[in-house]
């Protein structure tokens, strides 16, 4: 709109974007990073089983256009490390904090995660009163390299041993199937020798049974 600062009584006037702002928090220091945030300023924190996750992420929120006066007395500036920084931290910690690196790190332990953090965030009292938050985004989770390599090789043991289990599958459906072949067959070879005797016996009948008619119309 239009305003009029009126000499002696008014003498700053102060503009507020409300639109949607990012603030990231990671280890990006490339010169590309467009966001307001802490460059090279991920987040750790422990895991459930004492690991230290590095925990870059970034939030995408608002200001509250009828909270905006209330958000001045509070934050006229560095509103990110003064609201939201201390808040975003709280969450992340407590959430984080219930898990083990390994539920964490990837996978739908890293989506519950996210999901659990960006529902905290959007809960929250303090942010309320002057901002909406609207997504919550784990870029990424930085390990110990000993660790991530025991996982590595976690993940590619648990491959094999599914590898293997359908190799046994396989072989247990091929090794069926022959034998199921093979009871065909014999009960086949059953059935024709039954028949082929049941035709001999049938057959020496019929001859008993002439040589009879032919000896009683002889006598």
């Amino acid at each position: 709109g239009t305003y009029i600062l009126a000499p002696g009584w008014s003498k700053s006037l102060y503009t507020y974007d409300t639109g949607l702002q990012v603030y990231v928090m990671n280890d990006k220091d490339d010169g590309q990073e467009t966001a307001q945030g802490r460059r090279s300023g991920a987040y750790v924190v422990q895991s459930g089983d004492q690991q230290d996750m590095r925990i870059s992420s970034r939030i995408q929120w608002r200001r509250l256009p009828d909270k905006i006066i209330a958000l001045h007395k509070y934050a006229p500036t560095d509103v990110e490390e003064r609201l939201i920084l201390p808040v975003l931290q709280n969450v992340i910690k407590n959430r984080a904090t219930l898990l083990t690196a390994l539920e964490a790190y990837s996978g739908a332990g890293l989506v519950k995660l996210q999901s659990d953090i960006l529902s905290d965030l959007q809960r929250n009292e303090e942010l309320a009163k002057y901002i909406t938050v609207e997504t919550y985004t784990i870029e990424h989770i930085g390990l110990d390299p000993k660790y991530t390599a025991e996982i590595v090789a976690r993940q590619v043991a648990v491959q094999e041993r599914l590898k293997n289990i359908e190799q046994t599958k396989a072989a247990e459906s091929a090794a069926e199937k022959a034998k199921a072949t093979a009871q065909a067959d014999y009960e086949k070879t059953l059935v024709e020798a039954r028949r082929d005797k049941e035709k001999a016996v049938l057959s020496q009948q019929a001859i008993s049974e002439k040589a009879v008619i032919e000896a009683e119309a002889n006598a």
